[in-house]
Order: structure tokens, then C-alpha cells, then sequence
């Protein structure tokens, strides 16, 4: 088998799940599929996904990217705290 005959199981339907939530007067919007987690205020600020790790956006216009591992949900709560004053619960983090 090689890359062109190769397939990949699509990943089972799962409900969109929304929030809202506000720090220090911004409303971000907190958009799940169950398997990433995007947030945006009203463009986009931050993704997680256990798979393939998470990128958050600094108020300079940069980006953080940390790779897939144990603490990256640990680390994109806290780097999301440290850049946007917004902390985000445990439930919202996805599973795979």
C-alpha cells in the first residue's frame, strides 16, 4: 500500500457545541466539535486539538504553537490566560 491507495476512516459526526464567554469586556466565542476546540474574539484566537497540538495568538500578531503532548492543554490554558486574560474550564478540552 502506498500514499496514493491509502485511505483514512473518516472520523465519526459529533454535535457542534458553543459558548460564550467574557474577559475584561471582550466576548470570545468557544466552538468544539468534540474533537478541536477553536476560539474566536471575533476572529479566530486560539485551536486545540489533542492530535495535532494547539496555536494560540498573541495580542503582537504572533503566533504560539506547541505540539501534540501531555501538558498541551495545560499549556494552551495558560498561554491563553497570559494573552487574552481568558481561562477556559477542563470541559471544554476534546478527546479523541
Amino acid at each position: 500500500m502506498n500514499a496514493r491507495t491509502r485511505t483514512i476512516a473518516p472520523r465519526a459526526p459529533r454535535p457542534l457545541r458553543t459558548g460564550i464567554v467574557t474577559s475584561d469586556g471582550t466576548l470570545y466565542e468557544l466552538v468544539t466539535d468534540g474533537y478541536t476546540l477553536w476560539v474566536n474574539a471575533p476572529l479566530f484566537v486560539a485551536r486545540y486539538n489533542p492530535l495535532s497540538g494547539c496555536d494560540v495568538m498573541r495580542p503582537d500578531g504572533g503566533c504560539d504553537s506547541y505540539p501534540p503532548e501531555d501538558t498541551t492543554w495545560a499549556r494552551f490554558v495558560t498561554r491563553l490566560h497570559e494573552s487574552h486574560g481568558l481561562w477556559i474550564d477542563d470541559e471544554w478540552e476534546p478527546r479523541v
